[in-house]
């Protein structure tokens, strides 16, 4: 229903941005640090979930697409609301994901409102999609960018190139070393 939101910053707390965009001034609230990166005047752009409750109405909002898609994987767990998600995602992005991908029960009881049990009703239910936000997350490094382009001036396609990303290693930090490893596997 909105998909982001747009004005500046008219008043911030831990967790919340009271955004002005046009006559109305939103509450959204986002993770941590986000809000914590942001100063009163600045200009914004947030990807945005309403979430729709019998009793309440909440806008959440994220700094990237990816974020916001981590965002509603997280509250399709049972017993993960969106405002836990919110405390979720302040660990970060990729140490989320790299903890659901790497089974790290221990990582996410950390995070307030979590147990044992979610944790792991977490991981097992999206260790599977985690794949797809590694690959765009190594996708934002400029190695990743120049290999990519060197890559499809030699004639592969981005979804080829996208499938394979995928399977990198993490000692494959260069764009030299990515595009041998591509050729190679």
């Amino acid at each position: 229903m909105i998909a982001g939101i747009s004005g500046k910053i008219r008043e911030k707390k831990e967790n919340i941005l009271f955004v002005e965009s046009g006559n109305f001034v939103v509450k959204v609230l986002c993770p941590a640090p986000l809000a914590a990166a942001k100063n009163i005047g600045d200009a914004i752009f947030l990807h945005t979930f309403l979430s729709v409750r019998e009793d309440d109405l909440s806008l959440f909002g994220f700094a990237d697409a990816a974020e916001k898609d981590l965002f509603e994987k997280l509250i399709s767990v049972s017993g993960i609301g969106p405002k836990t998600a919110i405390e979720i995602l302040a660990a970060g992005f990729s140490a989320v994901s790299a903890a659901i991908s790497a089974e790290n029960v221990a990582f996410l009881q950390s995070i307030k409102g979590i147990g044992k049990k979610t944790a792991e009703r977490a991981i097992l239910e999206l260790k599977e999609k985690m794949g797809d936000f590694a690959a765009a997350e190594k996708t934002k490094n400029p190695s990743f960018q120049d290999a990519t382009a060197a890559l499809e001036n030699l004639g592969f396609s981005s979804a080829e190139i996208s499938k394979k990303f995928r399977e990198i290693p993490a000692e494959c930090d260069t764009a030299e070393k990515i595009i041998a490893w591509f050729l190679k596997n």
